[in-house]
């Protein structure tokens, strides 16, 4: 069956964490067994693209050694292959190294999903046009270790950002990745402060200017919890399981200014959402 067109419509990025340490469902799905069985739902609920990580992003998180991450993923990806040989669906893989894209795209992953885009193995580039896949350029300011240090005033940040994805678009071009098969995707809360956030996420329209698919991935992340704090004056910043509501009010809005593809843990309700905001559009 043919894969969807990830140019066409609103596309879910089911998340399928089988790490111990991500900040909202570490643990929860490192068995294989029970990683293959939330990925199945995940399809069912919805999702065109599942993305395999097995390295937290998460602020502070260190890195592992391109073994440890294809240890994980190995008996996950290869099961998800087999599974969807006739779904249309992508299998992404959610990683920074050239080492880890080439074996899992060799086991039949469909894309890869750079949350550096490429500043921190531009080989990847190369692996991941040998194999025509796709490529996600998830702009960071600094890696997870020290993206908390890398916060800072800036005049313009989504100028910023524009910036570093070019440059990101001109190394992958160069190493051969298809103009079809990128995406780009601004980062939310990668290095960037809670108000910057929330100006990427207003003017994201800007992003259009480049010419390819908008990712965008805010799903219970802080930046949604710090406006709940806000706005209902609570004394601390919510904890990730009370985060489902603003994520899909944040991820409404994105679309709203151009996202098409949305990186979720919670595809079945940001499936609903977005269909009463399809239908919504179509009364006069």
């Amino acid at each position: 069956m043919q894969k969807k067109n990830l140019k066409r419509g609103i596309h879910l990025m089911g998340v399928l964490n089988v790490t111990p340490d991500s900040f909202h469902d570490g643990g929860l799905y490192l068995d294989p067994r029970v990683a293959v069985s939330h990925a199945t739902q995940l399809i069912a609920d919805g999702a065109s693209i599942l993305d395999v990580g097995a390295e937290s992003t998460r602020p502070g998180a260190q890195t592992l050694s391109p073994e440890e991450e294809i240890t994980r993923l190995m008996p996950v990806v290869s099961q998800l292959v087999a599974q969807t040989k006739d779904a249309p669906v992508y299998i992404s893989i959610d990683t920074r190294k050239s080492e880890v894209a080439a074996a899992l795209l060799e086991q039949g992953a469909t894309m890869i999903n750079d949350v550096s885009a490429l500043q921190f193995d531009p080989q990847l580039a190369t692996i991941v046009a040998k194999h025509d896949a796709w490529l996600v350029l998830s702009h960071s300011f600094g890696t997870p270790a020290t993206m908390q240090q890398a916060v800072r005033d800036r005049e313009d940040v989504v100028a910023d950002i524009l910036n570093d994805l070019q440059k990101s678009i001109q190394v992958a071009r160069q190493a051969g990745v298809s103009q079809d098969k990128l995406v780009v995707d601004p980062g939310f809360g990668f290095g960037k402060s809670y108000e910057q956030n929330l100006t990427i996420l207003s003017q994201l329209g800007r992003f259009k200017t480049l010419g390819f698919p908008i990712m965008v991935g805010l799903s219970r992340k802080k930046t949604t919890g710090i406006v709940l704090q806000k706005k209902l004056g609570l004394a601390q910043v919510p904890a990730t399981d009370k985060r489902l509501l603003p994520s899909l009010a944040a991820h409404l809005l994105a679309v709203e200014r151009g996202a098409t593809i949305i990186r979720t843990h919670d595809v079945k309700a940001q499936l609903e959402v977005l269909a009463f905001w399809e239908e919504l559009k179509n009364v006069e």
